[in-house]
């Protein structure tokens, strides 16, 4: 792998540790360059920035990747190494992972150098160079930020969707951080999470994120918001239905804020993954119990009382397999893990229309939704109706997927 290193030493003393998100630029470059794959980094600071920055970088049990501080060097032959080509990184910015992965791959070999380069932004900072071009460059060359590459050297410049925001002073911080804040919205996430819920939580999370609140705080006030809902629809009023359909929705929303505070921060953890599904279950199920309870109490029969027991049943039938999965296939607590890797398997028509209706109609953005939508509309009942009989298809789904990841298994 080539060789990374982090270039401050043309930008203004102090730039390293200015803070965004709650990390400064050089602990999440760091934390950034060991979750792109590579496992040791080089780092270039002024004099007065070494020992804040040999602080900020040392204890941290996030900090996996080696790292070595070179102060004020003349260049950059000290720090090329024995690599063939080096990823440069002009530090004075906040630069997504994405970034260091479209560096990634080798230079042709008619190439010497690959600036990573947007349409709203030609020069990005980011370059990858082979090792006899990177020792060639001056001083003087380095300390302008590269604003232009040899003339001699092949050059092939990749245009991307910029993922990267320069933070030249801290009047660059809020642009930086709102890039931060966009790149958490995952391919996985459904209509109502992404067009809804993330616009959301991510100004949350971006208000939460300077400060010590850990993904598990949010994962447990989750929780009991969640769980909450379970007395207001028991109730079996308009009044009950439309809280019960309120708690449940905002601790969808909140749901989204302890993944994000992980990425943000890099907080992520098997245990996390763990609580924040047995959560979302335990939230789920308050809502249901409560829900059928309630119409229970409201209508004066034992109809949603039986409806109620099937659902909860097929709801448990679906659960408890997926567990089961999660434990000795999958290996995170992860549902959405459980359908990648459904998603990833050949089927046929059957397994096609599985996945259609499952990632659509059964998402839990969407399900949460509008249980909350239908209880402000004063019609919570169809929402119990239609989750009944979806309970039995998703347990269909459940048994479907068990036996396709067992075949790809074996």
């Amino acid at each position: 792998m080539a060789s990374l290193v982090l270039w401050y030493t043309h930008a203004a003393p102090g730039v390293p540790l200015l803070t965004a998100c709650g990390l400064s630029l050089v602990k999440r470059a760091v934390l950034t360059a060991g979750k792109a794959g590579h496992p040791q980094v080089a780092i270039a600071v002024h004099a007065a920035d070494e020992a804040a920055v040999r602080a900020e970088l040392t204890g941290d049990a996030r900090v996996q990747v080696a790292w070595t501080l070179h102060v004020d060097p003349p260049g950059l032959a000290p720090m090329v190494g024995t690599a063939e080509e080096l990823i440069l990184v002009f530090a004075d910015r906040v630069f997504l992972k994405s970034a260091l992965d479209q560096l990634g791959p080798p230079l042709e070999p008619v190439t010497d150098a690959r600036p990573l380069c947007a349409e709203d932004a030609p020069g990005g900072g980011l370059f990858r160079l082979r090792s006899q071009v990177a020792m060639s460059l001056t001083t003087e060359t380095l300390a302008a930020g590269l604003q232009a590459l040899p003339a001699d050297a092949r050059t092939e410049a990749l245009v991307v969707t910029r993922c990267w925001r320069r933070v030249a002073s801290a009047a660059d911080l809020p642009a930086a951080e709102r890039l931060l804040i966009q790149s958490l919205t995952k391919p996985a996430d459904g209509v109502v999470a992404r067009n809804i819920n993330r616009k959301i939580s991510g100004p949350i999370s971006r208000l939460l994120a300077p400060h010590g609140v850990h993904p598990n705080m949010v994962t447990a006030v989750v929780c009991l918001i969640g769980v909450l809902s379970l007395p207001f629809n028991a109730l079996g009023t308009y009044a009950g239905f439309v809280l019960g359909g309120l708690c449940y929705y905002l601790s969808s929303v909140l749901d989204g804020v302890d993944g994000e505070l992980s990425r943000l921060k890099y907080l992520g953890s098997p245990l996390g993954a763990w609580l924040d599904t047995i959560v979302d279950d335990i939230v789920g199920t308050a809502y249901l119990v409560g829900l059928y309870v309630g119409l229970h109490r409201y209508a004066g029969h034992d109809g949603w009382f039986w409806a109620g027991t099937v659902a909860l049943v097929a709801y448990f039938l679906t659960v408890l397999p997926r567990y089961w999965l999660m434990v000795t296939s999958v290996g995170v607590g992860d549902h959405q893990a459980i359908a990648a890797q459904r998603l990833a398997t050949e089927k046929g028509a059957f397994g096609k229309a599985v996945d259609f209706v499952a990632s659509t109609l059964f998402r839990l953005d969407f399900l949460v939704f509008l249980a909350f939508m239908l209880s402000l509309a004063g019609v919570a009942w169809i929402y119990a109706a239609v989750f009944a009989v979806g309970a039995v298809m998703s347990f269909i789904e459940t048994i479907y997927t068990v036996a396709t990841l067992r075949r790809a298994a074996t």
